[in-house]
């Protein structure tokens, strides 16, 4: 859960804010926005996101692998130091981090209400706008698509073809500024513009706790609105003047009207916004391409941000923990991971199948099937399967740091790949499958890829 949090939220708002901050003032990109190069960098602002979700989706489906630091604390909270006399117990230290899930089931939920409430509003825009278009009268002799009617304050471009024309502005304009508007909306038309601003207005309510991209669809608006005023400036230069006072006249009539989820004459926007726009119209300058080198290098540095939240993805590493010495690993483990008799230890010996001299890497625990197997430590499942006919049900763990253990010849599966675990949490029942000579547990331990001695880093029964 935390691990969702991290890649989906937390990692694409810093991402961002980054990208933001170094745009504004890093480059400087000066003159009026660019409609294809602030599309490029509202991608690169969301990428992080899309790339956090399919980190997420591959790594449940694929049970990818890779180790990297964790900058999360529950897990490092759950691994204490060995249980002895007088020290707490495995319940008292889950419940001590209890508040962890409960603080991200908050953060969920006042994000999933706030998200609702916004979708609901949209939903109603849309609904209502497409009441007034359906009941508007078409005005064949202003041109196809376009209706008139009395219940909207705006110019607006709705669905593929359709111009929505208030009544009481047409009587404001003259014949030629209404032209000019019908212009306008049908280059939004052109562009697909009433579909590109929903999908911005969608972005705005998924992501309406990260201003840096909606600061950017903002500013995409804006190129878009521009794009569509020099479509029609650049196919009547002589009519500018005009033009701007047909706008100026629609924005008086359009205040708070305007809706953010359709391409309007005049959509939400600050005022600068306006005054960029008759600027523009007016006077208009050189486009600049000073972006180019930031949406190169952003594209660039998207590769180790995909690694970390496929890493992140997996949950949260155990706390960072020097396992070199067999103490230093003793207070790593907390936990006996199955009650029962230590009947084989690590290190040479004769084969009880074969009959031949070879490394055991491992102890075995013998135990009647059934008994409960529990994590010794906090960690990830990363294996839990029948893939060897010689071990028989194996299941691994990661608790982070290069520190793995392996349960062998179990009986039943209680978690899966791909779950984290607690301390002392219950994940097999011991068995006898693969080839033994009894029912046993076998519990290996590897720090970075290399077999150690569980014995004195692990909690383990006697041999008795």
């Amino acid at each position: 859960m935390m691990a969702a949090l991290l890649v989906v939220f937390v990692l694409p708002l810093v991402w961002s804010a980054v990208l933001y901050l170094t745009r504004r003032f890093v480059v400087r990109v000066p003159g009026v926005p660019n409609d294809a190069q602030e599309k490029r960098v509202l991608l690169l602002m969301l990428s992080p996101v899309l790339l956090g979700i399919g980190g997420l989706v591959v790594e449940r489906l694929f049970a990818v692998h890779v180790s990297l630091p964790l900058p999360l604390a529950p897990m490092g909270d759950i691994d204490g130091g060995f249980i002895g006399e007088g020290a707490p117990t495995v319940a008292a230290r889950q419940n001590a981090i209890s508040l962890w899930p409960l603080a991200f089931m908050l953060l969920m939920a006042v994000y999933c209400v706030v998200t609702a409430v916004l979708a609901l509003r949209l939903l109603i825009a849309y609904t209502r706008i497409a009441l007034v278009c359906a009941r508007a009268t078409p005005e064949t002799r202003l041109g196809q698509g376009v209706r008139v009617c009395e219940r909207t304050g705006i110019a607006l471009a709705w669905g593929r073809s359709t111009i929505l024309l208030p009544q009481f502005l047409l009587q404001q304009l003259s014949a030629v500024q209404t032209d000019l508007i019908i212009r306008h909306e049908r280059a939004h038309l052109e562009r697909r513009d009433p579909l590109y601003f929903a999908a911005l207005a969608w972005i705005d309510v998924c992501l309406w706790f990260n201003p840096f991209v909606r600061a950017q669809t903002r500013k995409c608006r804006l190129a878009a609105e521009l794009d569509c005023d020099a479509r029609v400036t650049g196919a009547a230069p002589h009519m500018r003047e005009t033009y701007a006072e047909s706008l100026i006249m629609a924005l008086k009539h359009a205040a708070g009207n305007a809706r953010q989820c359709v391409p309007a004459a005049f959509s939400p926007a600050e005022s600068g916004d306006y005054r960029m726009r008759i600027s523009e119209i007016m006077h208009p300058e050189p486009k600049r391409r000073k972006t180019r080198l930031l949406i190169v290098a952003g594209a660039v540095l998207l590769a180790p941000v995909a690694l970390a939240q496929l890493a992140w993805s997996q949950g949260p590493a155990a706390k960072p923990v020097a396992v070199a010495s067999a103490t230093a690993a003793a207070q790593f483990f907390t936990v006996m991971p199955v009650d029962g008799r230590l009947s084989s230890g690590y290190g040479m010996r004769l084969n009880p199948v074969t009959r031949e001299n070879s490394m055991h890497e491992g102890v075995d625990i013998a135990s009647p099937i059934g008994r409960s197997v529990r994590a010794p430590a906090g960690g990830r499942v990363v294996r839990a399967d029948e893939a060897e006919p010689w071990f028989g049900k194996v299941l691994e763990i990661d608790h982070g740091n290069g520190v793995v253990t392996i349960y062998k010849h179990l009986g039943d599966f209680n978690v899966k790949a791909g779950d984290t675990v607690l301390a002392g949490q219950e994940v097999a029942k011991s068995g006898n499958t693969g080839r033994t000579t009894g029912p046993h547990t076998h519990i290996g331990l590897f720090e970075n890829g290399k077999a150690v001695d569980p014995a004195g880093r692990i909690p383990l029964p006697k041999a008795n």
